[in-house]
């Protein structure tokens, strides 16, 4: 039951200033595009998002974002999905999460 989809990441410069550290929304925005529209697929809803920022996210660097299925209730047709965003260059954890997805198809 666990699938693991792994998402290239490259943050823009929304602010026009490269010394400036990207909002912590701005690192939110791939949790809710892919939940929202590539996983689990049309028709999804994504429910919640719990989230830790470990380390800042910075403009222009290269980030790699990680999901995995960790349990699916399928009464409720529901997945509590991991989310996580390391840094490409060195692997380091920069964002630590769970959601939840909902899909009455998929789960």
């Amino acid at each position: 039951d666990c699938f693991i989809s792994i998402v290239p990441l490259t943050l823009l410069n929304a602010c026009q200033t490269p010394e400036l550290f990207c909002s912590k929304g701005a690192g939110l925005s791939v949790f809710s595009r892919v939940m929202g529209m590539e996983f689990p697929g049309e028709g999804s809803v994504y429910v919640k998002q719990i989230t830790e920022f470990k380390r800042p996210l910075f403009v222009g660097q290269n980030y790699r974002a990680a999901f995995e299925v960790l349990t699916i209730n399928r009464e409720k047709h529901t997945a509590e999905v991991s989310t996580q965003v390391f840094e490409l260059e060195r692997g380091k954890l920069m964002v630590d999460g769970l959601a939840t997805a909902m899909h009455v198809n998929k789960f």
